[in-house]
């Protein structure tokens, strides 16, 4: 599978470092090529609790960056394309698409907004289970003193398959988020976000008069409210060291769906003299659900769009200042797409990265 959540991550990391920094003065158009290409061991290629079936898989991840700052404003756009090959299984061959931009506006000393689009999209060769992802947003933030920002946001996205509508979803989002700057290259962030998500299938109801208690639907369609709580330490300069705490409380009104999870995740970076580069990333969830059933489908059947828990180890060497042989180790225990059942993975890739 196409899955890098510690690279993922990582780059989250750097974006939120610099989200808040004043636009810079005007710059020459910026563009960045990379191509990546390497072998991956996968374990369990169909990401099944049982059964398990390992095979050996080409990787090949194209993308490029192109940023434009004036005096008062920035653009960044990112294109990236991955492609997928398991020579003994066409069904889980794939090509991953993903466009991205966001625009920064300072519209005063105190005071700036970000708006941002990104869509992504993931085709099989031999499979029906073709999707688009879309995403949008609009962030508001406010200097209140030399070191803290509240930032405001509101957003926007929805989850579309291309054979069936039961897994197609609408996500509106608010948000709030207080950022502060800690002595000793440290920065503190809380945030609270709501979330409503609009199903394009039915509601159920557990019927616990009959004889044998079935699953009746509903005359209208799912809907899960989340509240979701997050707590982010940052620190380090040569170094990068995050930790995130996070609680999501959701309520749905069909049954079987409404859980609380609890969230405990760390990334470190590290250079180690002129060209090694250690990348660590480790998340653990616990998740309960309220209703004791059967395990139900999840709200997707794509497993990769919620990691639950994960620890990977990526390091990278620069044979040139254009050329790095890397190597990433990945173990995984993630919820499938039946509620309650994990399954596990353990990936190994080996590859270089060339960038101009």
């Amino acid at each position: 599978m196409i899955r890098v959540p510690a690279r993922f991550l990582f780059a989250c990391s750097l974006l939120m470092l610099n989200a808040h920094l004043p636009v810079q003065a005007q710059s020459k158009l910026q563009v960045k090529h990379r191509l990546q290409a390497g072998a991956e061991r996968d374990n369990n290629i169909f990401e099944t609790p049982e059964s398990e079936v390992a095979t050996l898989a080409g990787r090949f991840l194209y993308s490029n960056q192109l940023q434009k700052r004036w005096r008062h404003s920035a653009l960044t756009i990112q294109y990236a394309g991955g492609l997928q090959i398991y020579p003994e299984f066409s069904e889980e061959n794939k090509t991953v698409q993903d466009l991205s931009g966001s625009l920064r506006w300072q519209l005063s000393k105190h005071l700036s907004v970000v708006g941002q689009l990104r869509g992504n999209a993931k085709a099989y060769f031999d499979a029906p289970l073709d999707f688009a992802h879309s995403f949008s947003s609009l962030t508001l933030n406010a200097l209140l003193t030399e070191k803290t920002v509240l930032s405001l946001l509101v957003s926007s996205s929805r989850l579309d398959y291309a054979e069936f509508d039961a897994f197609d979803y609408a996500n509106r989002q608010l948000g709030a988020r207080l950022t502060r700057a800690l002595p000793g290259a440290m920065t503190i962030e809380g945030a609270l976000y709501f979330n409503r998500f609009n199903y394009l299938r039915k509601a159920y109801r557990l019927d616990r008069l009959a004889f044998n208690p079935v699953l009746e639907p509903l005359p209208f369609d799912q809907q899960d409210d989340q509240w979701h709580v997050q707590v982010r330490l940052r620190f380090g300069r040569k170094y990068i060291l995050h930790f995130t705490g996070e609680y999501m409380h959701t309520d749905a009104n069909s049954f079987g769906y409404s859980n609380e999870q609890a969230r405990l995740s760390a990334i470190f970076g590290r250079k180690f003299g002129h060209d090694w580069l250690l990348r660590l990333a480790a998340m653990m969830q616990f998740k309960d659900y309220r209703e004791n059933i059967v395990p139900v489908i999840q709200r997707t059947l794509d497993p990769e769009s919620d990691e639950n828990n994960f620890i990977v180890a990526d390091l990278s060497y620069n044979y040139t200042t254009r050329l790095t042989y890397l190597i990433r180790l990945a173990a995984y225990k993630n919820e499938s797409a039946l509620r309650g059942s994990f399954y596990r993975k353990l990936q190994l890739f080996i590859g270089a990265e060339y960038r101009f």
